[in-house]
């Protein structure tokens, strides 16, 4: 059978085109979350790891586009830790990471 497919992936998004909805494939959703609460738990992070970190957002962004409006302290965080080992989080910092947590929640679950 050579028919059209309903599910396919596509740039890294889980297209159904049957629902027309976009999820993020669940082994992208347990690396990504993992890798946050790690860095929540650490408490600390580096510049490698967040750089990381904020493209894996920018490509959930691709899809749930409100999540740039939260990202600038992480941004800001990541310009001041170029020359530093290590930076610690800040409270704000801390719970823009777990709104990213919710995010990637979001995108597992499916967008239309």
């Amino acid at each position: 059978e050579a028919g059209p497919d309903e599910m396919k992936t596509i740039l890294g998004w889980l297209f159904n085109f049957r629902e027309l909805t976009v999820y993020l494939p669940e082994n992208k959703y347990v690396a990504w979350t993992r890798n946050i609460k790690d860095v929540l738990v650490a408490g600390k992070t580096s510049h490698a790891e967040l750089d990381t970190l904020i493209g894996r957002m920018v490509h959930v962004g691709f899809v749930i586009s409100q999540i740039y409006y939260f990202m600038s302290r992480l941004r800001d965080l990541m310009w001041r830790s170029r020359n530093r080992r290590t930076i610690k989080l800040t409270d704000q910092t801390r719970k823009d990471f777990e709104l990213m947590l919710f995010f990637l929640e979001k995108a597992k679950e499916g967008m239309s």
